[in-house]
């Protein structure tokens, strides 16, 4: 090689030295119940909500920005970007033909698209001809039993932004016709989140005590919300979803149980108020940022960055138990002796 060529080749080298060392370097979260293993990641600008459907199985985040939207997350961590919004809030999903729902907490709107389409629909926007700021949604499973609901209807939180505090029940299948089930109830401060499962439905309070509520109703037939202890203080609650397995509420906070300003995963084992740390160490997660498969073995979480470009969406999974495998391997290798002796 020539004097002039090493030179450009060092040159060169130096260059992608450089580029690398300025590039910031992202911490990953700290998984502290080893069950969970991070499995895949996927950029997205200031990663706000994420829901998982499972009439396709994929999950999708918005990305809350001013020119933000919806983005597919793909199996390979690549992202596609599937419709628009303007500062998205709540995403869920209808399991029964895929259809996505968007929820908007500036104009309060809820929006509808079509499964394989790109463009929305206003579905949910009269609210009694109030104004609403809506942030958490969740479909009802056609599993649910507890009566106070419709199996396979969906619920939002209105966090009341300078307004009441509500908590809504409304249809994937027919726009509008929504029905009140809480009013500004005095102890909520900031309704970020709702989760169901087939028996409970659990209110999330954000704040600096996070605190969870259930929904339930008196005799008379009036809805109540109820709050739930725990054994540790809450901080800053920000999403929830049932673990489908144990029945446990998993729910994201804003800062750790310390207190300490780091977002972590939280399990909370609703009989007993014991809390326990799944994920630690998320940089600035919000509102709607947890859904978890059917199956209970694959876990999205999303986070904000404070907005920036550095905003993730995560992926973790529980393993297959290795017995299993092991199981199966012993006998494939019987059945084969067996085949020899024959």
């Amino acid at each position: 090689m020539s004097r002039e060529r090493t030179l450009s080749y060092c040159a060169f080298c130096a260059t992608c030295f450089l580029a690398i060392a300025a590039a910031p370097i992202l911490a990953a979260p700290t998984i502290v119940d080893t069950n969970w293993s991070l499995t895949q990641t996927w950029p997205v600008e200031a990663a706000w909500s994420v829901a998982y459907n499972s009439f396709e199985g994929l999950a999708y985040a918005i990305e809350r920005t001013t020119t933000g939207g919806v983005h597919r997350l793909n199996a390979d961590g690549t992202t596609t970007k599937i419709v628009s919004s303007y500062k998205g809030g709540g995403l869920t999903f209808d399991p029964d033909d895929g259809d996505m729902f968007l929820a908007e907490d500036y104009c309060g709107d809820i929006f509808r698209v079509e499964f394989g389409q790109t463009t929305r629909s206003t579905w949910v926007s009269d609210y009694d001809g109030g104004e609403s700021d809506i942030a958490g949604l969740a479909t009802v499973p056609s599993t649910y039993t507890g009566g106070l609901v419709a199996p396979g209807s969906a619920l939002a939180t209105d966090r009341g932004s300078g307004n009441p505090d509500e908590l809504w029940a409304w249809s994937p299948d027919t726009a509008e016709g929504e029905t009140k089930l809480i009013s500004d109830f005095t102890a909520l401060n900031d309704p970020f989140d709702v989760a169901v499962n087939d028996n409970h439905i659990i209110v999330i309070d954000g704040g600096a005590t996070g605190q969870l509520f259930e929904l339930k109703k008196y005799p008379s037939d009036q809805l109540y919300l109820e709050e739930i202890a725990t054994q540790t203080p809450l901080h800053n609650a920000e999403a929830a979803v049932f673990d489908p397995i144990t029945g446990d509420l998993l729910m994201t906070v804003y800062d750790s149980l310390d207190g300490n300003p780091s977002g972590s995963v939280l399990r909370i084992n609703l009989n007993t108020g014991i809390v326990s740390t799944i994920i630690s160490g998320l940089d600035d997660p919000r509102w709607g940022c947890l859904d978890i498969t059917p199956d209970g073995k694959t876990l999205y979480v999303t986070e904000y960055a404070d907005g920036t470009t550095n905003g993730m969406a995560y992926e973790f999974t529980v393993p297959e138990p290795m017995s299993i495998s092991l199981f199966a391997l012993g006998t494939i290798t019987l059945l084969r002796s067996r085949r020899r002796k024959n």
